[in-house]
């Protein structure tokens, strides 16, 4: 199992004891927050170590495409759940916004590790 993987995982045990602290929308938002943005930052994580391997000149634009998609999921899953009542009364849209930035942060830092060690494995040029 990869440092990504077990990184994915013990943050979602904490995201899952914070949103039980908090409960109600507030728990629900940090919770689908911190789940939204782990899956994107494993899946551009993922994609930058392929690239890594197979076409390490490659790896840096991946950096700059994962950050446009996180950016650009987060703005859209705060929208959403600021302006769409139904989905707001569920999950309160600044807990969501705050559990994104932190699961961002932390699987881009453990992403990007591996994606190094990868890089300097390769002796990339």
């Amino acid at each position: 199992m990869s440092l990504a993987w077990i990184a994915t995982l013990l943050g979602l045990a904490a995201a899952a004891a914070v949103a039980a602290a908090l409960g109600g929308a507030l728990g629900a938002g940090a919770l689908a927050g911190f789940g939204v943005a782990s899956f994107v930052a494993l899946a551009a994580g993922l994609h930058r170590a392929h690239l890594a391997r197979t076409r390490p000149e490659r790896a840096f634009g991946a950096f700059a495409i994962a950050f446009l998609a996180k950016l650009g999921l987060l703005l859209a899953g705060t929208l959403l759940l600021r302006f769409v009542e139904p989905l707001g009364a569920h999950a309160d849209w600044r807990a969501f916004a705050l559990g994104f930035a932190a699961g961002a942060l932390w699987l881009s830092l453990f992403t990007t590790i591996e994606t190094s060690r990868t890089l300097s494995r390769q002796g990339a040029r």
